[in-house]
C-alpha cells in the first residue's frame, strides 16, 4: 500500500471519526483535482463496486468529498488544505470548550478550600491569608507564583466568577 495513503488516514483518522483505509484510498484518488467518476475510483482503488458508494457517502457527509452533475455523477475535492484547516478550526473549538468546562470544574473545586496570598511588595514577602505566617519555602513559593500566574492568564476565569 503507497505510503501517501496511509498518511491520509493518519491524518484525518485524527480529525474524523471513522476515517478508514477506504476512504483514505479514494481520498487519494480524488487528490488528483479532476472530478472521477465512480466507476474510476473503482479502478484506481480496488474497492468494490458495492462499497464505493457508502464510502462516497461518507466522505462527502464528512465534508471531504463534493459530487457534481448526476448521469454520470463525478466526485471530486475542492482544496484538501482549506479543507483541513476548517476540521481543525472545529476541532480546536471543541477542545477550548472542553478545556473550559474543566476550568469551571476546578474552579468550582478550589472555591470550596479558597487560599488566597497577598503579596507585600515592601517587605517581598507573600503571606498566606488564613494564617498570617510569612511564606519562607521556596519551593512552596514557585509553587505559589505558578498558581497565581495560571489564574492571570487563564482565559475561562470569566465562568467561576458567574
Amino acid at each position: 500500500m503507497k505510503e501517501e495513503i496511509l498518511q491520509i488516514k493518519r491524518i484525518y483518522s485524527e480529525l474524523v471519526p471513522r476515517f478508514g483505509i477506504n476512504h483514505a484510498k479514494v481520498f487519494f484518488s480524488l487528490l488528483d483535482s479532476r472530478p472521477q467518476e465512480a466507476r474510476e475510483l473503482i479502478e484506481n482503488t480496488g474497492i468494490p463496486r458495492e462499497k464505493i458508494y457508502s464510502v462516497l457517502k461518507e466522505l462527502a457527509g464528512f465534508g471531504l468529498v463534493k459530487q457534481a452533475g448526476s448521469a454520470p455523477m463525478r466526485f471530486f475535492i475542492e482544496s484538501p488544505r482549506e479543507i483541513l484547516r476548517k476540521k481543525i478550526a472545529k476541532r480546536e473549538k471543541e477542545l477550548e470548550s472542553k478545556l473550559c468546562e474543566l476550568e469551571k470544574i476546578q474552579c468550582d473545586r478550589s472555591s470550596e478550600k479558597p487560599r488566597a496570598y497577598v503579596l507585600d511588595v515592601e517587605k517581598t514577602k507573600i503571606f498566606g491569608l488564613k494564617s498570617k505566617n510569612s511564606v519562607d519555602d521556596v519551593e512552596e513559593l514557585r509553587a505559589i507564583r505558578r498558581a497565581v500566574d495560571e489564574a492571570i492568564n487563564r482565559k475561562c476565569r470569566v465562568l467561576c466568577a458567574g
